[in-house]
């Protein structure tokens, strides 16, 4: 393997504040990560679906400022299916391409849409839309991620490998792959060890990006609980440091050899301190060399 991880960074914890993105990204460096995943709803350089300029001059300039390389992530609720607001989202979307081609971003991410509705019908609105988008991207990758779930009634190209192979093959465009979010799947498989590496196996020839975190795989959505509970019942979307969880990350990274991408450890705020120990976790399981701290 020659790959490169990654952090990713919290923009509820950022919240618009410029020099907390400045701490975050000297964290992330010290860590010893190759890369920052961005995420755009953090950082108010795109307002009402307009990239700012002026925000976008000083986020540029703080991104210099740093040895990491950068991915971008969009705002988790994009849903470029919603009936309603769907030429929001795309301008939305279309803003975040404008800003990751103004600072180097070397991937993009975003949600899969979701809808009520028939499969074929859906999959291809979703196409058509992507479409535009991708002509706009050029050559920079829109990677569409599967999510940990999707309520009952609602399609999603995202919700399953399967559907989200038939809609890579239905898109058929280089600068369109696939993010393969091993919790997401873990969550969505029930906790189910061999059907996350059943899907990882179907997923490869067609991902350009991973995300990587743990949890128990225990679907419980518990909104009304905060998140300190969740972590005590070991419930929902934790985001956990690998390792602290269930899913089998020595099998799942076997499957992933032949990937020459980028790894983003999707680490919860609160478990900072465990960033290096994070990326030590899979650079071991990948055989790579520790980085000397810095």
């Amino acid at each position: 393997m020659n790959n490169r991880l990654a952090l990713s960074i919290h923009p509820w914890w950022i919240n618009g504040n410029l020099k907390r993105m400045e701490r975050e990204l000297s964290a992330i460096e010290e860590a010893g990560a190759d890369y920052a995943e961005l995420v755009l709803h953090g950082l108010d350089a795109v307002i009402g679906g307009r990239l700012v300029p002026g925000r976008l001059r000083q986020v540029r300039e703080i991104l210099s400022r740093h040895s990491l390389r950068y991915t971008l992530h969009l705002p988790y609720e994009l849903n470029l299916l919603d009936p309603e607001a769907s030429a929001l989202y795309e301008s939305v979307f279309l803003a975040g391409i404008r800003f990751a081609q103004e600072t180097g971003c070397e991937v993009i991410v975003y949600h899969a849409g979701y809808a009520a509705g028939t499969a074929e019908a859906l999959q291809n609105r979703e196409a058509e839309i992507l479409g535009r988008l991708l002509n706009e991207a050029g050559g920079i990758p829109v990677c569409m991620e599967n999510g940990p779930f999707y309520a009952p009634g609602m399609f999603s190209a995202g919700s399953s490998a399967e559907n989200m192979v038939r809609f890579c093959r239905l898109i058929g465009r280089p600068n369109f792959r696939l993010t393969f979010d091993a919790g997401h799947s873990f969550l969505c498989n029930r906790g189910n060890a061999k059907a996350l590496l059943t899907d990882a196996e179907l997923l490869l020839p067609f991902v350009a990006h991973v995300h990587l975190h743990d949890n128990f795989g225990i679907p419980l959505r518990m909104e009304d609980k905060d998140y300190s509970h969740r972590i005590a019942c070991g419930a929902a979307d934790l985001h956990l440091p690998p390792g602290w969880g269930d899913i089998p990350f020595g099998p799942l990274l076997d499957i992933f050899q032949p990937y020459k991408g980028i790894f983003v450890l999707e680490i919860e705020k609160r478990f900072e301190d465990q960033y290096r120990a994070s990326l030590d976790f899979i650079r071991q399981r990948i055989g790579q060399k520790t980085k000397t701290k810095k």
